[in-house]
């Protein structure tokens, strides 16, 4: 089990981390402090992370999401065109990060934050960058 719940870890990994599975299907804790502190094993092509403002920018974060899928999932892009009113507006409680490197949009991740928790949805990274440390480096950002 990789930080997040995903891949193989060994079981010391797992209390270094102090990671807890609250349930496995729906999400997992992990101390923040564990995650910003551990140094992660890989070079980042240069990467620029921002947040999204704009219609043009919410489509890009949209195909990226869509492109998970084979074939690509057109419901995807209508869900997010249907409701940019409502996920630009400066209230609302989500927010929308795209990572971009040499101008090409290549990872996305949604967050969602009150005062306790930090939700992250969407992390999706295009698949001919994935495996680099892209999804890792966004969620750190978005932290």
């Amino acid at each position: 089990m990789d930080l997040f719940g995903r891949s193989k870890r060994n079981d010391s990994e797992v209390k270094e981390f102090q990671i807890k599975k609250s349930n496995p299907t729906i999400f997992i804790y992990l101390n923040i402090y564990y995650f910003e502190c551990y140094e992660f094993n890989f070079e980042l092509e240069l990467v620029e992370i921002r947040r999204v403002y704009t219609c043009e920018e919410l489509s890009e974060f949209a195909k990226i999401n869509a492109m998970s899928w084979d074939p690509l999932d057109v419901n995807v892009l209508d869900f997010y065109e249907q409701n940019q009113e409502l996920f630009l507006e400066e209230n609302c409680p989500l927010r929308f990060y795209l990572g971009f490197t040499d101008g090409i949009p290549i990872v996305t991740c949604e967050a969602s934050y009150d005062k306790d928790t930090v939700g992250f949805y969407n992390i999706c990274t295009r698949q001919e960058f994935r495996k680099r440390g892209y999804a890792s480096h966004i969620l750190k950002c978005a932290l």
